[in-house]
């Protein structure tokens, strides 16, 4: 009988449990700031695309695909200021676009070059949005590599240009013949 009695007061614990939890969760904002953050990294860790928070211009969270994309580590990223990673040709562009993607007048990513740590050039295509981030208002920002597509798309243009090229330039007919 004591089994049964264990049993059936368990679940009157675990409601117990529960309240007291949601208590001290409503009454801790460093609770609900640790949580928020295990929720953040666990969603942010995972995704395929670089994720990052700014706030006054300063980077405040990096995720583990951004400094891949980046070749900084996270020490060297948070409290820098996000532009110095973007080339000084493409900074007012992004700059700009940005200010027109948090005041909803944009939706679509635009594309831009950063520098790596090892001083490579990458092109890559970023959205950013506005958040509250520790109880402040940030931008959360997200980057895709395209760095690949642009060099096809540079190598097709140059391969098309070859071609008209050298049929502009032929001293004799070239035909092109379809058998259907």
């Amino acid at each position: 009988m004591n089994d049964k009695s264990n049993a059936t007061d368990l679940p009157g614990d675990g409601i117990s449990l529960l309240r007291r939890r949601i208590a001290e969760f409503k009454a801790s904002p460093k609770l609900r700031y640790s949580l928020a953050q295990q929720l953040f990294e666990s969603l942010f860790g995972i995704t395929p695309t670089a994720i990052y928070v700014t706030q006054n211009a300063t980077l405040q969270y990096v995720n583990h695909q951004f400094q891949s994309c980046t070749g900084y580590d996270k020490d060297e990223l948070l409290g820098q200021d996000f532009l110095r990673l973007v080339i000084p040709e493409d900074r007012d562009a992004v700059t700009e676009n940005a200010l027109m993607m948090v005041n909803g007048e944009s939706l679509s990513p635009y594309e831009y070059r950063i520098v790596t740590k090892s001083g490579e050039t990458r092109w890559v295509a970023g959205t950013v949005t506005p958040i509250q981030y520790l109880e402040q208002q940030a931008t959360l920002g997200t980057l895709t590599d395209v760095t690949e597509r642009k060099r096809m798309e540079r190598a097709s243009r140059e391969s098309d240009e070859r071609y008209r090229t050298l049929f502009e330039s032929a001293e004799e007919g070239i035909l092109i013949i379809d058998n259907e």
